[in-house]
């Protein structure tokens, strides 16, 4: 976050493509530290064309993240219920899908 910092004082889109953090988009500086501040949470639609990459694609990411969070949750010994919990607040509407 020290280089968007540097990156909005001096008005320039990040260059650090390493950075795990970078994003090609030069509208939020590069960086998605900037696209939560200036927009809060994408769609999917929106994370696809910021990517380049199909909506279906992200989709599929979506879906395999919930997934391993999920599993995660349970092999750490929550319950479903609490499993659930923790996913409603990362992901609204999607707990219901992993009955």
């Amino acid at each position: 976050m020290k280089c968007l910092q540097e990156c909005i004082k001096k008005k320039k889109a990040c260059d650090q493509s390493e950075c795990r953090h970078w994003i090609d988009y030069k509208k939020d500086l590069n960086c998605v530290h900037q696209t939560v501040d200036k927009r809060g949470a994408l769609t999917l639609r929106e994370t696809a064309e910021r990517l380049k990459l199909s909506f279906v694609r992200v989709k599929q990411i979506e879906d395999a993240a919930l997934k391993k969070l999920i599993k995660r949750c349970l092999s750490a010994g929550l319950d479903l219920d609490q499993t659930k919990d923790i996913l409603d607040k990362m992901a609204p509407n999607k707990s219901a899908d992993f009955q």
